[in-house]
């Protein structure tokens, strides 16, 4: 439910209120911070976050033992050491986790170290690499409108959460960029839900990392 035009919460809002005495309804999002409160004022909102870090840890261990059966029915010998660093990586996102063995297969990957957990696990590999070189500006403006005009939100999460790694990872003379990305990073998320196209706040995010990264 997050994310959705001014139009559609409206539309929503009508509809709850129309049928309320016959019908219930059920949403679910990812960042509730982008649902308008008149929404959510309508829904009992449950947080599905950990309450403990006892309860963190065990919940980690059963995603550990599920990805490594994935692991195996993918026929892709993994060491203990390199399935802690994925799991720890895209914990607690089970999507991710299976999105990326999927592409580990479709790679033809056979057996991972916690070196290719590093080198293969970040889902936007692609728009890093834009950012940490200097290419044709107009061919990532239409990479980018091409492959990922719909995963705005993902993006920029992505920017947040796993850019920082691939620079440490990958180009470490480069860390001290790290805190004045963030930085940017943030004022664009900010931005997002006052742009009429979102998908200008993710070219902008990409290009302004790409500078300071080059910079």
């Amino acid at each position: 439910m997050d994310g959705a035009s001014d139009q559609f919460y409206k539309a929503l809002r009508a509809t709850i209120e129309k049928f309320a005495a016959t019908a219930r309804f059920i949403g679910t999002c990812n960042y509730i911070n982008k649902v308008p409160d008149p929404i959510q004022s309508r829904f009992a909102c449950i947080n599905f976050d950990f309450v403990s870090k006892e309860e963190e840890k065990e919940v980690m261990k059963e995603f550990a033992k599920r990805s490594f059966l994935i692991f195996q029915k993918s026929e892709i010998k993994i060491t203990t050491e390199a399935l802690g660093e994925f799991i720890k990586r895209n914990f607690p996102d089970m999507r991710s986790i299976v999105n990326k063995i999927q592409t580990f297969v479709v790679q033809g990957v056979t057996e991972i170290s916690v070196e290719d957990v590093k080198k293969l696990n970040y889902s936007y590999r692609d728009v890093f690499e834009i950012i940490t070189k200097t290419s044709d500006p107009h061919e990532n403006y239409k990479f980018l409108m091409t492959n990922y005009n719909s995963k705005v939100d993902d993006v920029l999460a992505a920017l947040a959460s796993e850019l920082p790694d691939y620079i440490k990872d990958n180009h470490p003379q480069k860390a001290g960029k790290i805190p004045q990305i963030i930085i940017t990073v943030a004022n664009h998320q900010a931005q997002r839900v006052h742009v009429i196209d979102p998908c200008v706040t993710m070219l902008s995010a990409v290009y302004s990392c790409q500078n300071i990264f080059n910079s």
